[in-house]
């Protein structure tokens, strides 16, 4: 270290002032290079006060997960061996870590130490940042998972425009970090993030969020989001007492993309660090099925549930309803059913792999088959996402107009929606008529597929006369 100092004394107190530089200081992983400061330092006589001003400078600093090309700035201080405060205007330059990189960062505040706590409180802003690339890649590969479902519309943009507001946006906001008890503690109370996208995230108007603390977490304020591609909502928190459950009510506007939208009702939910997440509201979605198929204003109560990287959507039943539903030629007209959970829950996601299934008995619907008039009555129906496979019993279909009805039954009906929307499965116990034709249909078996309107069947039957009279 190099120091060019003016010591004095008046008074019996000294007075220290000048540069001190050194060449790098490095400790539990932390290297500053090349720090330097200018001091300005007043002693008490006894040596048990000061006070004073630094002026501080330093070339490249590196943590861990971490990095600052400079940091400079002016500290000002006063205190005595119980403890030491003072105020701070810093201002770091070209940041880069793990998580964000970017531009300038400005801290500029109040900071106190003493009494076994340290804390430093005030405006935080930082200009030009950024998520790692890394990061913003996976948040537009998330939307791939929905990929032939009727939110893929929907996925697709909000996770692009997520990424793209995370490519470049300012943060500010007013927090306070330190540690007390040898813990760090983090007091967030208010917080800013504009991009240059125009999607904004706002959180205040409470007693803010607060980590560290030994109750836990602290959470109570609004949140405010929306533009740039986002949905517009707001969701308000509130919490009992610090280490309680954080609870509250999202409020999220219809959100719209392509030929898909998406409406929720005001949606509750709480949060603790040991239950996880739960979250209830009714969902009301309008999208496509695969590449030909589409489903209008259907609407599903959602009971959701997620704790670390399981995350499980209605575990019990629920009562379910769309306006229409069409799949390849098939056009359902508005119905009411009860979806009960197979597999643990109508929709489950474990190690990023899609799991559940859907369960319903006594079913009941209308609509068209191509052009002909259809009625359908289903005693089982049950459906698996892993393999986007079903099964249904006691199936019985009538199809066409009332002088001409062909009448299909199956005791055993199971198949799966393929990658170019085609439906394929097997059948059996199957009997009916065709029409008009005076021949009866028993013992069917075989297999089936449903592509473009048309159904193609393959196996063996049996055939018999429909007239009384032996011809």
């Amino acid at each position: 270290p190099t120091a060019l100092l003016d010591i004095a004394v008046r008074k019996e107190a000294p007075t220290i002032a000048g540069p001190v530089r050194m060449q790098a200081i490095s400790c539990d992983g932390v290297t500053i290079q090349s720090p330097r400061a200018t001091v300005d330092v007043a002693l008490g006589a006894a040596l048990d006060r000061w006070q004073g001003t630094a002026g501080l400078r330093t070339d490249r600093i590196a943590a861990p997960g971490i990095r600052l090309a400079s940091l400079d700035g002016q500290i000002r201080f006063n205190g005595s061996p119980a403890h030491t405060e003072g105020d701070a205007q810093l201002r770091a330059e070209t940041l880069q870590s793990d998580m964000v990189r970017g531009g300038a960062a400005r801290f500029a505040g109040t900071w106190r130490v003493g009494a076994g706590r340290a804390i430093a409180a005030g405006r935080i802003e930082g200009r030009d940042l950024a998520l790692a690339p890394a990061t913003r890649q996976q948040l537009t590969s998330a939307a791939r998972a929905a990929a032939g479902t009727p939110v893929a519309p929907l996925a697709g943009p909000l996770a692009q425009a997520l990424a793209t507001a995370a490519g470049n946006f300012s943060l500010i906001g007013e927090v306070a970090l330190g540690t007390a008890a040898g813990q760090p503690l983090v007091t967030v109370r208010t917080l800013a993030m504009e991009s240059r996208s125009g999607a904004a995230v706002r959180f205040g108007d409470g007693a803010g969020l607060e980590l560290g603390e030994r109750g836990g977490l602290r959470a109570d304020g609004v949140l405010r989001f929306g533009g740039g591609g986002l949905p517009v909502g707001r969701i308000d928190l509130a919490q009992a007492r610090p280490g309680a459950a954080v609870t509250g009510t999202a409020r999220i506007a219809r959100y719209a993309a392509g030929d898909a939208s998406l409406a929720l009702s005001p949606a509750s939910f709480a949060f603790s660090p040991q239950a996880g997440w739960r979250l209830k509201t009714v969902a009301t979605l309008t999208g496509p099925l695969g590449s030909a198929g589409r489903v209008e204003a259907l609407r599903l109560p959602l009971d959701v549930r997620a704790s670390g990287t399981r995350l499980s959507v209605d575990s019990s039943c629920v009562p379910a309803s769309f306006q229409s539903l069409s799949l390849s030629g098939l056009r359902l007209r508005p119905a009411s059913l009860t979806l009960c959970p197979a597999d643990g829950a109508l929709l489950r996601m474990e190690g990023g792999r899609l799991r559940g299934g859907i369960a319903t008995n006594n079913v009941r619907l209308a609509g068209a088959l191509g052009g002909s008039p259809l009625a359908l009555s289903i005693g089982a129906v049950r459906w698996r996402h892993a393999d986007l496979g079903f099964t249904l019993a006691q199936v019985a279909a009538r199809i066409g107009r009332p002088d001409s009805v062909t009448r299909l039954n199956f005791g055993q009906l199971g198949g799966r929606v393929t990658n170019g929307a085609a439906l394929v499965g097997t059948f059996a116990d199957g009997a009916g008529q065709i029409g008009n034709v005076p021949l009866l249909l028993s013992g069917a078996g075989g297999d089936w597929r449903f592509a473009n309107g048309a159904l193609a069947l393959t196996g063996a039957l049996k055939v018999a006369d429909a007239a009384a009279d032996p011809r």
